[in-house]
């Protein structure tokens, strides 16, 4: 718990703006998180467990390599993008059923 409060106040010393800091927290890990619930909600007996982790971890990795690495222009289209390629590389080990809460 005390190296996550340490990673904090690095990454807190490193910006200019609290601003910043906003927007890094809200685009870190939505592209994962979006691609997962879309194809939840809409996305017919496509996917499973395996593809929701896949979107998230990889969708996560690509903004973080994006945006601090290569400084691109375009993090959150391009973890987006990969999100959705892992999502859908993994689909097929999904099984495709559904449950039912009851």
């Amino acid at each position: 718990m005390v190296g996550f409060g340490i990673v904090a106040y690095g990454i807190a010393l490193a910006t200019d703006s609290v601003y910043e800091l906003v927007q890094e927290s809200s685009s870190l890990g939505t592209s994962g998180i979006l691609v997962m619930m879309l194809f939840a909600l809409w996305g017919e007996r496509v996917g499973g467990a395996a593809s929701a982790f896949a979107a998230l971890i990889v969708g996560t990795g690509t903004y973080l390599v994006c945006e601090h690495l290569l400084e691109t222009d375009y993090s959150y289209l391009a973890s987006l993008a990969a999100a959705l390629i892992a999502y859908l590389a993994l689909a097929p080990l999904g099984g495709g059923e559904r449950r039912l809460m009851s």
